[in-house]
């Protein structure tokens, strides 16, 4: 809130959080930092937290951030998220990968972007909630992959999942 606001007088309590116990918090004062024109304080603690542990941890927030001032150097991590076992590091990274619709195509690392490729990977998911916000946020793109993908979740085998399906495709 404080780096949507541009308050630099908040600069230095934002400053004092990147050394909280909480990555959340780390993340959080560090993308408000770099919105206050103060990246050299936090880009390194963004680059640092891609690091973490899914879910203990914010790697996936971290990439948010980064995506958000222009660095797609998280893909990676959400990527790795999406294979996760766990739903709930599937479902945040589906929540992440929109913010990398500005770099779809470039590459990271030996990674290239491919946010509606991976969306649609994801509108595939085991789990039907991951399924569903996977096809909302295809919804919003303008992409020909996802008229067919649409036409698939046609045919899932959850009602929700197929009722999304024919609300978007009217």
């Amino acid at each position: 809130m404080l780096g949507h606001r541009k308050d630099v007088n908040a600069a230095n309590a934002l400053r004092r959080s990147l050394k909280d116990p909480e990555a959340r918090v780390r993340v959080e004062a560090a993308l408000a930092l770099a919105r206050l024109n103060d990246a050299s304080a936090a880009m390194p603690v963004l680059v640092k937290e891609l690091q973490g542990q899914f879910f203990a941890d914010a790697p996936l927030r971290a990439a948010r951030a980064l995506a958000a001032l222009g660095d797609p150097a998280g893909y990676p991590r959400v990527k790795e998220a999406l294979a996760s076992e766990l739903a709930s590091n599937r479902l945040e990274a589906v929540a992440v990968l929109p913010a990398f619709l500005p770099f779809q195509g470039k590459t990271v690392g030996s990674t290239t972007i491919d946010v509606i490729g991976a969306l649609i990977e994801a509108s595939h998911d085991a789990e039907p909630l991951i399924r569903r916000d996977a096809l909302v946020k295809l919804a919003r793109l303008n992409d020909p992959r996802v008229k067919e993908a649409l036409q698939k979740a046609l045919k899932d085998p959850d009602e929700h999942v197929r009722e999304l399906a024919r609300g978007m495709a009217r």
